[in-house]
């Protein structure tokens, strides 16, 4: 799978799925509705940000079974949720039985059944495609241009031997030469991601 220009292993790609769809998934606590208490992991945590507050647990048919007023005020302003209004016709067609007025929980029947569009879509919003294949070797081109429009670059890359999602534009520009740059990095993130790679983060 290809994920902003970067190939994404099957095996990464999988526990990607679980955290944005997990089978028991995450709700704003209210006095209306009773559910588990269950703690998350930091991958399902920021996915959903659960940052504060009460959370209760759901199982698909729990969400299912309860009243309609009930499951839009748990999905009211809740992350990683799908809009109606976002999504291509034909995957639209696929979830109207399962939305919740204009919202849709993804579930892991949901997702099995529209395909990984949510799912990607949720990673590349707001998140500019990488460009690392456009740095060549640091044996060739880059050692040959550390003088000139790339002064720090060997410096850099020596100190960052492995670049993550986290690691992203700042470490590009401050190779660059952008005075500053190589102390600043925007808020990303936090899934593991393949490597070495160099992926501009969240605005």
């Amino acid at each position: 799978m290809n994920v902003l220009g970067v190939e994404v292993a099957a095996d990464l790609f999988q526990r990607w799925r679980d955290w944005f769809a997990p089978r028991l998934q995450p709700f704003r606590a209210t006095e209306a509705v009773p559910g588990r208490r269950s703690r998350s992991s930091a991958e399902v945590r920021d996915t959903f940000h659960m940052y504060g507050g009460s959370w209760i647990w759901l199982q698909e048919t729990e969400f299912a079974q309860l009243p309609l007023e009930e499951r839009r005020a748990l999905v009211r302003g809740r992350e990683a949720t799908g809009r109606l209004s976002r999504l291509p016709e034909p995957v639209r067609n696929l979830v109207t039985r399962h939305w919740t007025d204009s919202r849709i929980v993804w579930w892991p029947s949901i997702l099995r059944e529209v395909g990984d569009g949510p799912l990607v879509d949720y990673v590349e919003d707001g998140v500019r495609p990488s460009r690392h294949r456009e740095v060549r070797s640091l044996n060739g081109y880059s050692r040959n241009r550390s003088s000139s429009g790339w002064p720090r670059t060997r410096h850099r890359f020596a100190a960052l031997p492995e670049i993550t999602v986290r690691a992203s534009s700042s470490s590009v520009q401050s190779a660059s030469g952008v005075d500053g740059a190589g102390n600043h990095c925007r808020r990303s993130v936090s899934w593991p991601h393949t490597q070495p790679l160099v992926l501009a983060a969240r605005p």
